[in-house]
């Protein structure tokens, strides 16, 4: 006889009000029984239990059904004890609704979050994943106000449970190259676009739109949740690089690059953009100066796209000769 198991995860997070289930989100195997909705207890403290009672077999075709709700890429998903990236198999998994508020009582948008259960070895392990999960170097958790970034927590997990730690929206880390709308290096033809190790600041449903990986998911994805009013996940002046290929230029786009650009020698490099988007930039580059007669070199002066244009601080000569390990 299959036997059902009270499945029991650990959730902390002071800025959790409260956690809902989200109906008929959950999936198991095949044959294996399960209760639902899952138990959800407030035990104070920003500590919560959830249990969902189900039968433990695990099988590919829940992993995949996982990876494919939350995103299919292994930056939306993160557990503590596999050397895996994304789960192989599962035995089940399931959506939770989380409501937060930020310090000053202001609720944040409905944040869903699926967890899914497999093993590693003899210990069951679970896993997290979510559309608004950035699982880089760092993983964190993002959430919105009314519709645009508002929070960051840093998700630590364990086999059984996870906690959040909330942030400042903006990582705290240097970035060499950030690819405003960019999609990864693709070579199709006598085309080149994006880079090999660049950071590809995109939207979180966009995924690669040509060449031979045609709709798999960006690489090294920094997730926004909006293309004309975007709130890029970034620090303040963090940034060496940015650029931009081809696509539209708005406000608060403009107004974002320039400012997580390093104030003192940061550069920018716009690729083929229209007059009207040329004129937005202008309009908001702040102390960024037009540099017409600066030479890219690599991996800049690979890119097939014509017309870039290159801005900087004046009066400091921009490094942007070859740059190999980009």
């Amino acid at each position: 006889m299959t036997t059902k198991h009270d499945n029991e995860f650990i959730l902390t997070c002071d800025a959790i009000k409260n956690i809902c289930y989200i109906d008929n989100s959950e999936v198991a195997s095949s044959g294996q029984p399960y209760d639902t909705p899952p138990t959800i207890s407030n035990e104070g403290n920003g500590r919560w239990k959830i249990i969902f009672t189900c039968g433990r077999h695990k099988t590919e075709s829940v992993a995949n059904s996982f990876k494919s709700t939350v995103g299919n890429t292994k930056y939306a998903m993160v557990t503590a004890s596999s050397g895996d990236n994304t789960p192989k198999e599962l035995n089940f998994y399931f959506g939770l609704s989380l409501s937060l508020k930020l310090p000053n009582g202001s609720l944040l948008d409905t944040l869903p979050i699926y967890l899914g259960q497999g093993s590693s070895g003899s210990t069951n392990n679970w896993w997290l994943g979510a559309r608004a999960l950035v699982n880089t170097s760092k993983t964190y958790l993002l959430a919105t106000q009314s519709g645009q970034i508002a929070w960051r927590a840093k998700v630590s997990m364990s086999n059984n449970s996870m906690s959040l730690s909330p942030e400042s929206p903006n990582t705290p880390s240097s970035i060499e190259l950030l690819d405003v709308w960019g999609e990864g290096r693709i070579v199709e033809g006598d085309i080149i676009t994006g880079f090999d190790n660049a950071l590809n600041l995109n939207k979180y449903t966009q995924k690669i739109s040509n060449g031979p990986n045609k709709n798999q998911p960006i690489p090294q994805q920094v997730m926004v949740f909006d293309y004309d009013y975007p709130q890029f996940p970034v620090s303040d002046g963090a940034v060496q690089f940015v650029t931009l290929m081809g696509a539209p230029m708005t406000t608060v786009t403009a107004q974002e690059i320039v400012r997580v650009l390093n104030p003192n020698t940061g550069v920018v490099i716009l690729y083929d953009l229209s007059a009207s988007d040329i004129e937005t930039f202008e309009k908001n580059k702040g102390k960024l100066v037009y540099k017409p007669n600066e030479v890219l070199g690599i991996p800049f002066n690979e890119i097939t796209i014509p017309n870039p244009r290159i801005y900087g601080i004046s009066g400091v000569t921009d490094k942007i000769e070859d740059h190999d390990e980009l």
